[in-house]
C-alpha cells in the first residue's frame, strides 16, 4: 500500500474463502465472478463419496452383548442404510433397561469428583470405569472404601444412578460420562444436571432424567432396598418394583437419537444424499474449493 508520502506500507487484508481459493488457483487476486472455469479440471469423483467408501471398508464395530442393535430388516430405509454403513453405534442404542439402582445422595457432584484430573491424559473412551469416583471409592493406598455405595453388593453392578441435585457441574470434561458409561451406568436420575454434562450423556448412549425432588426421594428408597428399576425410553416411564410408574419427559430429538444410536456423525450421515448432491454441484460451479482431483490421484 502506498502512503501519502510515497512510502510503502505492507499490510494484510481479509478476503472471502472464495477469493482466497481463486487467488491460489490463478496466482493473484481475482474476481471470482469473472474466473474462467473451463480451464480448471473438474474432479472425476467427490471427496465425500471417497470418505464413505473408506468408512464402509472399516471392520464392523464390536457390539455389547446386552445392547440390542437396530434390526437390519428395519422398515426405515435410512436407518438400515446407516446400520449397514456403520454409522449407527449399537453401543449407544438406548431403549429400555432393567437393573439395580445405586443411591448417591450428594449435592453438586462435579466432574472432578466423577473422574479426577490425573485420569484425563487418555483420549480413549474405554478403561476409565475403574477410576470413576476415584477419590470417593478408594483410600490413599488404593484399597476400596467399604462405605462407598459402588463398592458394596449389589451396587457394584448398578446400571442406574439416583443422584443429588446439580449433577455433573464443574469442568466440561467428556471423560466424566465416559467413566460412568465404562463402569456400567446407562441412566442417571437427578433433580437437575449441569448443561454440558447433560448434553454429553446423550452423545455417549446414556440417558439423563430430570425428576422432581419428591420422585427422587422415592426412587432413593427403592435403591436403599436394593430393588430393581425399569427405565423405558419408548414409553418415557420409570417402573418401580411395586409396579408404580413415574413418567419423565425428554426432548423428541434427543429421544430419537438414543433410540436409534445416532451420534453427531450418524446424524450427518442421515443427510448423505443431500451432502453428495451439494458436493457434486460445487465441484462444477466452484472447483477451486476442493482438491479432490489431486487427492484421488495419490
Amino acid at each position: 500500500m502506498i502512503g501519502s508520502n510515497n512510502t510503502i506500507h505492507i499490510s494484510s487484508c481479509e478476503v472471502s474463502p472464495a477469493m482466497a481459493a481463486a487467488a491460489a488457483v490463478t496466482g493473484g487476486l481475482t474476481d471470482v465472478r469473472k474466473l474462467e472455469l473451463a480451464s480448471i479440471p473438474v474432479p472425476a469423483d467427490d471427496v465425500l463419496a471417497a470418505m464413505i467408501r473408506a468408512m464402509e471398508r472399516q471392520p464392523e464395530k464390536t457390539m455389547n452383548a446386552d445392547v440390542k442393535a437396530p434390526s437390519k430388516s428395519s422398515s426405515d430405509p435410512v436407518l438400515k442404510q446407516l446400520t449397514d454403513a456403520g454409522a449407527v453405534d449399537a453401543g449407544k442404542v438406548f431403549r429400555s433397561i432393567t437393573g439395580i439402582a445405586a443411591k448417591l445422595d450428594i449435592q453438586n457432584i462435579d466432574t472432578d469428583m466423577i473422574i479426577p484430573k490425573q485420569f484425563l491424559k487418555t483420549i480413549k473412551r474405554s478403561g476409565l470405569g475403574v477410576a470413576a469416583f476415584n477419590d470417593l471409592r478408594y483410600n490413599i493406598d488404593g484399597s476400596e472404601r467399604p462405605d462407598f455405595v459402588l463398592n458394596r453388593d449389589p451396587y457394584r453392578d448398578a446400571s442406574i444412578l439416583i443422584a443429588g441435585d446439580n449433577f455433573g457441574c464443574g469442568s466440561s470434561r467428556e471423560h466424566a460420562p465416559w467413566a460412568l458409561r465404562d463402569f456400567g451406568i446407562r441412566c442417571i436420575v437427578s433433580s437437575s444436571f449441569a448443561d454440558i454434562f447433560y448434553n454429553n450423556c446423550f452423545k455417549n448412549g446414556m440417558l439423563p432424567i430430570v425428576l422432581p425432588e419428591s420422585d427422587i426421594r422415592e426412587l432413593m428408597k427403592d435403591a436403599d432396598a436394593g430393588l430393581q428399576l425399569t427405565v423405558d425410553l419408548i414409553e418415557q416411564t420409570i417402573t418401580r418394583s411395586s409396579g408404580l410408574t413415574i413418567p419423565f419427559s425428554i426432548n423428541d430429538f434427543r429421544r430419537d437419537c438414543l433410540l436409534n444410536g445416532l451420534d453427531d456423525i450418524g446424524l450427518t450421515m442421515k443427510k448423505v444424499d443431500r451432502i453428495a448432491a451439494f458436493e457434486k454441484q460445487r465441484a462444477t460451479r466452484q472447483p477451486w474449493f476442493d482438491n479432490a482431483a489431486q487427492l484421488l490421484s495419490i
